[in-house]
């Protein structure tokens, strides 16, 4: 856990470090999951306009709506995979955090 953001100095230092970076990085994590969210929420309803439009129009116009369709479907699997990335960030980055804070109670306790 004491790597590369909490070298040096006393372990009680180290350990406050630890827990101000992974704040700093969950502040950006969370703020990254609700844009992606957003566009997620985006996507999919450009997906179901255009598969209204499919079912309501015809010819060349329900063509490029069935195609546009396909692609906001195969953007919005994209978007949900990089969202759970996201997200498993997030899990691992207060898992950090949660041990620097015990890390640093425990010192406390001596």
């Amino acid at each position: 856990m004491m790597g590369a953001r909490g070298e040096g100095g006393a372990p009680q230092a180290a350990y406050a470090a630890e827990v101000a970076a992974c704040e700093h990085t969950l502040a950006g994590l969370r703020s990254r999951s609700a844009r992606m969210s957003t566009v997620r929420v985006v996507t999919f309803l450009a997906g179901a306009a255009a598969l209204l439009v499919v079912d309501v129009a015809e010819g060349p116009t329900a063509v490029l709506s069935g195609v546009a369709a396909a692609v906001l479907a195969a953007a919005f699997a994209g978007e949900v995979a990089a969202h759970r990335r996201v997200r498993s960030r997030i899990r691992w980055e207060e898992a950090f955090r949660a041990l620097g804070v015990e890390g640093g109670l425990r010192l406390g306790r001596r």
